[in-house]
Formats: C-alpha cells, structure tokens, sequence
C-alpha cells in the first residue's frame, strides 16, 4: 500500500445487477492495494432492475463506496459527467460496470499519471462485431485526424486522469462523445 496516489474510482451502471457487487469488489481490492486514500464512485443511472439497491448495500458495507443516483436513465455522458464531478481524490479511473475490463490494470496506467494528464487504455482483442470494429477504427482515426491528437481508442472505458483537469473544461455531452470532448 502507498500514499503516492489519491484515487477515486468509479463507473457507470445501467442495469448491471449481476456485475455491479463483482465489479465493486474488484475495484475495492484492487484500490486498498494501490493506496490507502481511495473512494469507490458507483453510478446508478436509473436502472430498471435491482442494480441501485445492490449498490446501496455495497456502500452499507463499505464505507470508501459511494452511491450516486440517477432517478431515470440520463444517458452514459450524464453517468460520467456525474462520476467525475461526484470525486473527491487527486486521480480519477473510470471504467464500465460491466465488467469488460480487469481494473487491476489500472497499475499499467499509474506509472504514466505523472507525465500526463490523461492517460487512456485500449482494447487489444475487441470482443465486437466486425462491423462495430472496423467503426470504431475509423472513428479513432478521424479523431485522431480532426484533433491532432494519437489515441488508439478513443471510446475506451479504461481512463485515468489528473481531477484538475475536471475544473478547468465544461462538459456538455450527455451521450457517447464525451470521451471524444474530454480528449
């Protein structure tokens, strides 16, 4: 355990009552072995089924998760938007609550944080559809082109960033692009 890093996590939750406990848990063991300054962000956004009131007793049970709520569903931008407005700690780390991703991977990102504001993971092996791959590819690089800047995968759920940089930009995108509007 260090106390290099003050470190939120979190991660938005549309309907995700089979994964949310197992993602939290994860996210937990994986942050009480990075630092001992952490908050644990789940953001139920207004989910039809049991995922808010799961959330609600992981958050009983733990006091470094919280539980923000949205009444109905505002859409993954609004979810983010909430997560980084709602944390409290130095680094912020998003990512699904589907459980896509292996949080632990979250120490190959840490090592970069002190050079970079923002520091964004990529799928090597998508697990999409041809088409939904070869649309993605081509989104990146018109991004890539239009912005001047090099990310490998721009709507990657696997991101770190320097909370300053919260206080500086004014998001407005409630969708899909507001990895493309952060960047």
């Amino acid at each position: 355990m260090t106390n290099k890093y003050s470190l939120t996590i979190f991660f938005p939750c549309y309907n995700e009552e089979q994964n949310v406990a197992r993602v939290a848990g994860e996210a937990l063991q994986t942050a009480k072995q990075i630092s001992d300054d952490f908050e644990i962000i789940i953001v139920n956004d207004g989910s039809k089924d049991r995922t808010g009131e799961i959330a609600d007793r992981l958050a009983e049970q733990s006091p470094e998760i919280r539980v923000v709520h949205h009444e109905v569903n505002q859409g993954y931008g609004a979810a983010l938007q909430s997560g980084f407005k709602n944390a409290s700690k130095e680094l912020v780390f998003y990512t699904d609550g589907d459980g896509q991703f292996k949080i632990e991977e979250i120490n190959k990102l840490l090592p970069l944080i002190d050079k970079y504001d923002i520091v964004s993971g990529y799928r090597i092996k998508r697990q999409d559809a041809l088409m939904r791959k070869v649309n993605a590819y081509l989104w990146s690089a018109l991004v890539n082109a239009l912005f001047k800047i090099k990310v490998s995968d721009v709507d990657s759920a696997f991101k770190l960033y320097r909370r300053k940089i919260f206080d500086e930009i004014t998001l407005s995108s409630q969708g899909a692009l507001i990895d493309t509007e952060i960047l």
